[in-house]
């Protein structure tokens, strides 16, 4: 897969499309996804997946884990703020999380 061929090791948007032959070609790699409140894919998608919560509190969630993502990574303190207040600490009907050590309790 493509992330296993450049190393991906964080929160990135891989756009691609599969050609006449069923074979998936990727166009664009955005190592930072855009953060375009409220119209970026990413912002839609959280608001579709926690569709309970106030919008503009998803975003400072979706903030908070891909900085936590990050501090984690680099083995750096993680702010309890970003500890409490992240996407993995919230419920959703359509998302399946995943443990991870970095901000989950």
């Amino acid at each position: 897969m493509i992330v296993d061929v450049f190393g991906v090791q964080t929160t990135i948007r891989i756009d691609g499309r599969l050609d006449r032959n069923g074979i998936m070609n990727f166009f664009d790699i955005n190592g930072f996804p855009g953060l375009n409140y409220p119209i970026s894919a990413l912002i839609k998608q959280c608001f579709a997946h926690f569709p309970t919560y106030d919008q503009k509190h998803l975003f400072k969630c979706l903030i908070h884990t891909l900085m936590g993502d990050s501090l984690w990574r680099y083995n750096m303190p993680i702010p309890s703020i970003v500890q409490e207040h992240n996407l993995f600490n919230l419920e959703s009907k359509t998302i399946l999380l995943i443990e991870r050590a970095m901000i989950v309790k």
